[in-house]
């Protein structure tokens, strides 16, 4: 498991990710080294996402990058011929969330036609045990990520 340690990943040292012991200063990749490790024993890479829990004024407080990180640790993963698992630990209780994720778990414009493998809850949503949620927004999330509609709604 990959954890997102996005934290001051704006700066040249990426304190955090040296914190959790990833080597990956600006200009340099530290996670291909470590996936070309994990390549040679056929392991399927998780990598936790934490969504936007932060206000965009909070992330520039932290010289934080969620997105920037994924992109790196996806890229880095695919490149390696890792299988990805996508985690979520925040439910996704709206279409724009889910949106998010298939974005993320399918690009669009991948000329390699990668996707993630697997997407999984840390923990199963409360939202799902209610009646009224919207199930319709759930179901075509996961046909989405089966390829059984198209991304922007249709099918």
């Amino acid at each position: 498991m990959i954890p997102s340690t996005y934290w001051w990943y704006r700066t040249a040292s990426h304190a955090a990710e040296l914190t959790a012991g990833f080597y990956n200063p600006t200009n340099r990749d530290g996670y291909s080294p470590v996936f070309r490790m994990l390549k040679k024993h056929s392991v399927t890479l998780k990598l936790v996402c934490y969504g936007q829990e932060f206000t965009s004024q909070e992330n520039d407080e932290a010289f934080a990058d969620p997105e920037g990180l994924t992109w790196q640790v996806m890229n880095a993963a695919w490149d390696q011929g890792l299988s990805l698992c996508i985690e979520s630990a925040l439910p996704c209780p709206n279409g724009e969330m889910y949106s998010r994720i298939l974005n993320a778990a399918k690009p669009r414009d991948d000329p390699d036609r990668h996707h993630a493998s697997f997407f999984a809850y840390r923990q199963f949503p409360p939202f799902l045990l209610q009646r009224d949620t919207s199930f319709s927004e759930l179901r075509s999330f996961v046909k989405c990520m089966h390829a059984e509609a198209s991304q922007n709604g249709e099918g």
